[in-house]
């Protein structure tokens, strides 16, 4: 049966509760684990009201000042000028063939961080040497600690992994006649 799952905004953060990404996530785990059972034998639509989250972001907004360890911030800018979520430098924009040269758009910037990531990757053949390229961490240093930041980003991916596989796994039954 196909059914449609509403969760309203207090699922992801409820009134009280301190408005952070791990808050967030607890949360989230909770519709997760409620949702899983129907899920093994139904075909869903899950969408949720954002009312909080609009606010949240609201609240930010307003007192906004960048931050380049800010985790998700599609803002964030480092003291070296790389931008956004993949903290791109600027001369890399319009550099590959990406659909646009903002690199404040989050696609943008996913596409250019991935692009010149893999074009390290590729020249290199190592990950943890291709994100010392990639945090322009080659021969000298323009960050404080900056050979720490492949075990930094393989722990995080790491993690994040951990996280997802943690839900439980599921089918998602598709209607391919509708293509």
């Amino acid at each position: 049966m196909r059914m449609l799952i509403a969760l309203g905004g207090n699922a992801l953060l409820r009134r009280g509760e301190p408005m952070t990404t791990e808050m967030q996530r607890k949360n989230v785990r909770i519709a997760a684990a409620a949702i899983a059972p129907v899920a093994e034998k139904n075909e869903l639509v899950i969408t949720h009201g954002n009312g909080p989250q609009v606010g949240l972001l609201a609240l930010q907004d307003a007192a906004y000042e960048p931050d380049e360890n800010a985790p998700l911030d599609v803002r964030a800018r480092s003291r070296q000028g790389a931008i956004g979520l993949m903290q791109v430098m600027h001369f890399h924009a319009g550099e590959y063939d990406c659909d646009s040269r903002d690199l404040l758009q989050v696609e943008s910037n996913i596409c250019h961080g991935a692009r010149v990531l893999g074009y390290y990757l590729k020249r290199t053949g190592n990950i943890r040497r291709a994100l010392l390229r990639y945090n322009g961490c080659v021969t000298g240093s323009n960050t404080a600690n900056c050979r720490r930041y492949p075990s930094k980003v393989l722990r995080t991916a790491s993690q994040v992994r951990r996280e997802v596989l943690e839900y439980p796994p599921y089918s998602l039954a598709v209607d391919t006649s509708t293509f």
